[in-house]
């Protein structure tokens, strides 16, 4: 229903809607023909929507993808052990151990510093 609220889909829909009028009440042409202009604009505003909602798709999986690629993680000193985990796992009272050039995954509070440069 996103893909109907764009102001030319609206200006499409309410042409479509007079044409469709036009065609029942016979003013313009007559037969079947009356019905093809309003029938056309309808199939090219769901074509529209179809082709929109086909790209939102894809561009959701792209992100999400990217996102997946660049899922940030954290070195984790847990029960006596230094494991690599996903930066989303971490939890209150965990120690992380943060070297030189990596990102800091989470608000944390420094324990021991080994060395400063400046």
């Amino acid at each position: 229903m996103e893909q109907f609220e764009d102001n030319l889909v609206r200006i499409l829909l309410v042409a479509a809607t007079i044409s469709f009028i036009f065609a029942i009440t016979g003013d313009g042409e007559d037969g079947i023909t009356a019905f093809v202009e309003p029938f056309v604009i309808i199939l090219i505003i769901v074509l529209n929507g179809m082709v929109a909602i086909w790209q939102e798709a894809n561009a959701e999986n792209a992100l999400e993808a990217l996102m997946q690629m660049q899922a940030p993680t954290a070195m984790v000193m847990r029960d006596g052990k230094l494991s690599e985990i996903a930066a989303v796992e971490l939890v209150p009272g965990d120690l992380v151990k943060v070297e030189g050039g990596d990102c800091v995954p989470a608000d944390l509070r420094i324990v021991v510093i080994k060395s400063v440069a400046l």
